[in-house]
């Protein structure tokens, strides 16, 4: 492993429920620091954090009131933090996405990044979660309530960036300098791939989820209950407008999306552990 390496996550949030759970999983796999910004939530999420904080600080929440398209913006300021930090790695995610890591003998993401020092940026891809059929949001964690996923991943990616090397903001594969060393974590070098797919910022990793390195587990439905909320009644913070009823898929057809199968893989591997380090520092 490099030695000292530090590797930072960033999300911005907005009314979620879940973001105890969120930072934990994310600082039990070694992300060394958590940069929340608070978009306009109703309750706001400075001091949620403090029993996180009590021998080192890793979380810190700054209030963003800003109206609009505002990812990109987010994404940039990102980038600066973690390079004023000297982090090696950074990875921007929103806060309904937890990242996975699907191997046995690698269980930090800092044991996970070594094998890609030829890299400065490594693209993993979503795997959609459903409804679970959940008419009303249940109590509990994300991972423990929602166990349907679709087998197979989306073309969609979230990527791990060297900050010193980032160029330009994308919520899905930020540019670096030299495109010939950025990476999907296949080894795909996704600068090179002729013709470019979707401005190669999406990759078809047409396998099923249990046989990646890692992915991105995406909790996009959840109940309808919280898609209302969260999909409907708030307006996209990449484009700045709120989603067309085709785009909701509310109707009929909700819970056929993304309930394809039984897959327990995420709350199996991690679920134990978050509530043991909730439950030590009195959450």
């Amino acid at each position: 492993m490099q030695e000292n390496m530090k590797v930072v996550l960033f999300t911005n949030a907005r009314d979620e429920k879940n973001m105890h759970e969120w930072v934990a999983h994310h600082l039990l796999l070694g992300f060394d620091e958590i940069y929340i910004v608070d978009h306009k939530s109703i309750i706001p999420l400075e001091g949620q954090f403090d029993n996180f904080n009590k021998d080192v600080k890793k979380v810190f929440v700054k209030r963003c009131e800003k109206e609009g398209a505002v990812k990109d913006f987010f994404i940039c300021r990102a980038a600066q933090q973690a390079r004023v930090t000297k982090a090696d790695w950074m990875l921007y995610l929103d806060a309904d996405e937890f990242f996975v890591i699907n191997l046995q003998y690698i269980t930090n993401v800092k044991d996970l990044l070594k094998n890609y020092n030829f890299a400065d940026s490594v693209s993993f891809n979503w795997l959609l979660f459903g409804s679970n059929y959940h008419i009303n949001e249940p109590k509990g964690f994300i991972i423990d309530n929602y166990t349907r996923s679709i087998l197979k991943f989306t073309d969609h990616l979230k990527t791990f960036i060297r900050p010193q090397e980032f160029c330009e903001p994308n919520a899905h594969r930020s540019n670096v300098k030299n495109m010939s060393r950025a990476y999907h974590g296949s080894g795909v070098c996704l600068g090179t791939i002729y013709p470019p797919y979707l401005d190669n910022r999406h990759f078809i990793n047409n396998i099923e989820y249990y046989n990646s390195i890692a992915y991105i587990a995406h909790y996009a439905y959840q109940s309808e209950e919280t898609f209302i909320k969260r999909k409907i009644r708030l307006p996209r913070d990449d484009w700045g407008v709120h989603r067309t009823q085709e785009e909701t898929e509310l109707g009929n057809n909700f819970h056929s999306k993304c309930n394809d199968i039984e897959n327990l893989s995420v709350k199996n591997k991690y679920s134990e552990n978050i509530h043991k380090y909730l439950e030590s520092i009195g959450y």
